[in-house]
């Protein structure tokens, strides 16, 4: 009994070493139709052999009492194969019993299969559920229900057969036997299924992230290669394992790293411990050299020492690298070898300087320059401006390009703009302070107003020698009556001479002014006496054209802090483009609007005006709408003022007139009782 016993045991236990062997990558997944039916055939036969190997426990009469464990590798096809697997053993186990069976025996075997398949294929998802310990009480409990419906169909066929009396004798010590021996290997099959499934699902989603991997694994035993997976396979450029695996680790790597490699091996070998990242290069089946990080950790594969390989493509990431260096290089060259002076500063001292900087400064190197404060290089008379602007950056505001002076280590003093910029410097904020040298462009500026002084000058002249012409006829006139009679009116006459010889020294000083170079020097000047000035220098000229200023002034009297002679060269420019505006003469009107901190110049003119699609153009080099003009005029006059920190607008339309709008600010400390106006508003 015993022997049949234990190779029914082993029939059990067959179908799962069979999955185990033959389904290792596919017992995992239940779902699949195929894994399913295999399941399924092994169990089946398991069934079919042991019915071929029965148990026997007693005798009823002459006839000794057949049992087997039949039912335990169907119940498993069910549990472990689902519907086709449960399907595969039914068919098979109730085809066999056909074969050899009675028909007693085939019909009791049939209803037997067809309870235990619609009883627990409904089962099936809801069994896998559940971990490994609710599964073995699932077990227990349908090895149980089991047991009790062989019972009772062995109850019904002894009947049939009229061998009660031996159910009726040995059924109180057989029958619990044959429970427990039931219930147990029902128990220890289910718990080497699920043990084999965990290790399974363990073991192949393992490969899987191996195989899936980025990185190329690797497993190297006596410096050979023993398994590599796809991705490795792939980066070496392999198209069989074959090529690679069981060949030496070293027909790839570079030889310079040979050596390094054999140390590495020894010293994983003796002292157990993963040697760290290594940056290796390796040959590829392409022709290609490849560089990446490689890492080394023991390990046991297939029971025997041998190493661990992780290996990093990096080929990519040191392109970069080179690509960054080079372009760190080329924007190096570019900040070093800029035209421009370049500061870099935090806490108002100098971190860097590019080589221009040390070239303009008259510096013997970067070292006379670094770690010294801005104030030492920027002029007294803008630390002010300059570090207003610094402050702006630190705090996240816009810092305007301002015109100071920068002082180099010869002493002498370099015109220049300066634009502040937020930076970060070795992880720091700091501030980049451009500087432009506008030594030579602020000479250029001072040689194209001058010229074009004197062209206004050359343009005025027949309008001033009228002017002197007739005081100077009256003098004459005068002289001569003195030579020839005496005159009563003395007083009236001297009056009159002096007045003459008044407004000639007052149009040629005027002129002097105009045309004479001097220096942009700014003082506080009353802005109605300058307008003044420029009228009546320009009233000789308007009279000979029939053309009238009348002035709108308010009642307060601003200054503005201005350089006197630039400013009267802007409206002399202004007023003559609207008196060559009007041929025919007109009226040209001069209103000046006086706000809180700031004063609005305005210059209506009835002239022909300028197209709307050419106010755009308007102070551009060498634009101009006159046949004889040269276009500087007010590009110089738009640089005048931009200088004196004001503002300078063009309105006008084809056919009626233009007005030009002039805002400058009021110098500090005046006191202004206006009220505050829309100071650009027509």
């Amino acid at each position: 009994m015993y022997k049949e016993l234990f190779i029914n045991v082993l029939l059990i236990f067959t179908p799962i070493w069979f999955c185990q062997v033959f389904m290792y990558d596919r017992l995992f997944d239940r779902r699949s139709v195929p894994t399913q039916i295999v399941m399924g055939a092994f169990c089946g036969v398991a069934s079919i052999l042991c019915m071929l190997f029965p148990i026997i426990t007693g005798n009823s009469g002459d006839s000794p009492f057949l049992w087997d464990l039949r039912w335990i590798p169907f119940l498993l096809a069910i549990f472990y194969g689902g519907t086709y697997g449960g399907a595969t053993a039914f068919l098979l186990l109730i085809g066999y019993r056909l074969y050899v069976g009675s028909g007693s025996a085939f019909v009791t075997v049939l209803v037997d299969a067809v309870v235990f398949y619609l009883l627990f294929v409904p089962l099936h998802n809801w069994y896998h559920r559940f971990n490994r310990y609710q599964k073995v009480l699932i077990s227990f409990a349908a090895s149980v229900m089991t047991f009790s419906i062989m019972l009772i169909s062995l109850r019904v066929y002894l009947d049939q057969e009229n061998k009660l009396d031996f159910f009726q004798s040995y059924g109180s010590s057989l029958f619990p036997f044959m429970g427990i021996c039931y219930v147990l290997a029902t128990l220890v099959a289910v718990l080497l299924m699920e043990n084999i499934i965990d290790n399974t699902r363990i073991r192949v989603q393992a490969k899987h992230l191996v195989d899936t991997s980025f990185d190329t694994i690797g497993i190297i035993r006596d410096n050979r290669w023993v398994f590599l997976n796809e991705s490795g396979l792939k980066m070496f450029g392999a198209t069989d394992e074959r090529l690679i695996v069981g060949q030496p680790v070293t027909n790839l790597l570079h030889p310079d790293y040979h050596h390094i490699c054999k140390e590495s091996f020894t010293h994983i070998a003796s002292e157990k411990q993963a040697v760290c990242q290594l940056e290796w290069q390796w040959n590829t089946f392409y022709g290609e050299l490849l560089d990446t990080e490689v890492q080394f950790i023991p390990y046991t594969f297939e029971n025997r020492s041998a190493i661990q390989i992780v290996i990093r493509d990096i080929s990519a990431r040191k392109q970069i690298e080179s690509e960054l260096i080079q372009r760190e290089e080329q924007y190096r060259k570019l900040v070093e070898e800029s035209p421009n002076i370049k500061f870099i500063v935090a806490n108002g001292r100098c971190l860097y300087i590019n080589q221009t900087g040390v070239t303009m400064l008259h510096a013997g190197d970067k070292s006379q320059v670094i770690g010294r404060p801005m104030s030492d290089f920027i002029h007294p008379d803008f630390h002010e401006v300059f570090n207003r602007n610094v402050q702006l950056v630190k705090h996240g505001l816009t810092a305007e390009v301002t015109e100071e002076k920068l002082i180099r280590m010869d002493g002498e003093i370099l015109d220049v703009e300066v634009r502040a910029l937020p930076t970060v410097y070795h992880g720091h904020p700091a501030q980049l302070i451009i500087v432009s040298d506008i030594t030579e462009l602020k000479k250029s500026r001072e040689i194209l107003q001058q010229s074009e002084k004197l062209t206004v000058v050359g343009e005025l002249a027949a309008g001033i020698a009228h002017e002197i012409r007739n005081p100077l006829t009256s003098l004459r006139g005068f002289v001569q009556l003195f030579q020839y009679q005496a005159v009563s009116n003395n007083e009236e006459v001297y009056r009159i001479m002096l007045s003459e010889i008044d407004r000639i020294n007052t149009i040629v000083g005027e002129l002097l002014l105009l045309a004479k170079p001097k220096k942009m020097d700014f003082e506080d000047k009353n802005l109605l006496f300058v307008i003044e000035d420029v009228l009546a220098l320009l009233q000789p000229q308007a009279h000979l054209l029939n053309i009238q200023f009348f002035t709108h002034f308010q009642t307060s009297s601003p200054f503005i802090h201005c350089a006197e002679n630039k400013l009267k060269q802007v409206f002399i420019n202004i007023l003559k483009n609207g008196m060559e505006a009007m041929p025919d003469g007109g009226e040209i009107h001069i209103y000046v609007e006086v706000g809180q901190d700031q004063v609005s110049i305005r210059f209506v003119d009835q002239g022909c005006g300028i197209p709307e699609d050419r106010l755009p153009k308007i102070g551009q080099a060498f634009f101009t709408t006159k046949e004889k003009g040269t276009g500087l005029g007010i590009m110089v006059s738009y640089s005048i003022i931009d200088s004196h920190h004001g503002q300078m607008y063009f309105h006008s339309q084809a056919g009626t007139g233009t007005t030009v709008i002039v805002v400058l600010p009021i110098a500090v400390g005046t006191t202004i009782t206006s009220p505050v106006k829309q100071l650009v508003e027509l």
